[in-house]
């Protein structure tokens, strides 16, 4: 499991479904010490998500609405 993991490959649902946990909760309590980036990665991640969206909404042309 800490091969995946230190390869950036095990995701925490992916861990509990092959394990058979009761839940998530319960997976992150035992193994979440062996993702200690995976934080940083989903932040990352999210933030190039959110200036990509924005910098499409901002270059795409406005549309005027117009009643009937």
């Amino acid at each position: 499991m800490r091969e995946l993991a230190d390869r950036g490959r095990a995701l925490p649902k992916a861990i509990q479904e092959r394990l058979g946990l009761s839940s998530i909760t319960m997976t992150l309590d035992s193994y979440g010490h062996l993702l200690p980036g995976l934080g940083n990665a989903l932040a990352d991640a999210l933030d190039a998500a959110y200036a990509g969206a924005s910098l499409s909404a901002a270059s795409a042309p406005l549309r005027v609405l117009t009643s009937g």
